[in-house]
């Protein structure tokens, strides 16, 4: 009886293990699954300078970034005092990021046609370039709470364009929009407005926190026009009034109005607590530095600025008194 019994065993076995090879001859592996293949990066993290930081959209965890880091959707680039990095758009586009500033991957979309790339900014400061190519259309949406920035690739008649352009949202909550060439609007639930090349746009703070308002990746904010001023161009002006005013601005340079920053040149860096800074403010032209009134003597304007520590960005805002055209002059310096 037990000779039985062992036989009985081993011919369970047999059958087990042969049962185990005709499931894997069926394509049923017994061992854990291959992991799915990895999606295409939508950008690469470039030339991380200092604290930057990366959290991915699947971690609550944020941890250091690493140089060439692929980019995907809902992920989040911070960077700290004195830090910088640069996200690189792998169907084209570049993107500074400053320190203090905050970056999400909010979306990105691709057809044959075009390129949509996507991302939300709710403080910080950015610069960026945008290019077309002959056979895609490329737009780069900055999304912030107090509108959102689409900038294109191409001009009106679709021809692959450049576009540079500055996105910053201060520690007071107000977004300036500074478009340098190329194409850029502002969408607001109420309205679009194009900017012209060298225009700025600078839109209010809300005055409520960013827990209190409705989030700008749900939809375009909801923003007051007396909220909205525009500085080096006409607002919604056609063309042919922008040229008059062009031609205004060039005969008040002819006849010596005349302004320029002397001293300290953009990008410095010093150790003092404290800066003087030298320049020119001549004719017929108004300065205002961060809102606050510039007196020239005899043309020439000093004035001291205390700065805090890591990037300072300092705005003279110039208005001339014939024109009413305005125009901005930033000059950053570094407090080490």
């Amino acid at each position: 009886a037990f000779e039985i019994w062992c036989h009985m065993i081993r011919w369970i076995l047999a059958v087990s293990f042969m049962a185990i090879g005709c499931t894997r001859e069926r394509g049923e592996p017994v061992s854990p699954s291959k992991p799915a293949p990895e999606k295409p990066a939508i950008a690469r993290l470039r030339e991380p300078k200092s604290a930057v930081e990366l959290k991915r959209h699947d971690t609550l965890a944020w941890g250091p970034a690493q140089t060439d880091a692929a980019l995907f959707k809902h992920d989040m680039v911070k960077t700290g005092a004195g830090s910088s990095c640069r996200v690189e758009f792998t169907e084209g586009g570049t993107l500074d990021i400053s320190e203090k500033s905050t970056v999400t991957i909010s979306d990105f979309k691709s057809t044959e046609s075009k390129t949509e790339a996507t991302v939300s900014l709710p403080a910080g400061r950015v610069r960026g370039d945008l290019e077309g190519r002959g056979d895609k259309a490329v737009e780069l949406t900055i999304r912030t709470r107090r509108g959102w920035v689409r900038i294109a690739g191409q001009d009106a008649q679709g021809r692959p364009s450049k576009s540079k352009f500055e996105a910053v949202v201060n520690e007071a909550g107000e977004t300036h929009v500074n478009l340098e060439t190329g194409r850029a609007v502002l969408v607001t639930k109420e309205r679009e407005l194009e900017l012209a090349p060298g225009e700025t746009l600078t839109v209010a703070a809300s005055g409520e926190s960013a827990a209190e308002g409705e989030s700008a990746d749900e939809a375009p904010p909801a923003i007051a026009e007396n909220a909205i001023q525009r500085k080096g161009g006409t607002s919604e002006a056609p063309k042919s009034t922008r040229a008059h005013k062009a031609a205004d601005v060039a005969k008040a340079a002819q006849a010596g109005d005349h302004f320029e920053i002397l001293e300290p040149r953009s990008g410095a860096e010093v150790s003092a607590a404290e800066i003087k800074i030298k320049g020119r403010a001549r004719g017929s032209l108004k300065a205002y530095l961060n809102g606050k009134p510039v007196a020239p003597v005899n043309g020439a304007f000093e004035v001291r600025v205390a700065l805090k520590e890591g990037l300072n960005l300092l705005i003279f805002q110039v208005v001339n008194t014939k024109t009413n055209a305005v125009s901005l002059h930033n000059l950053e310096v570094t407090r080490k």
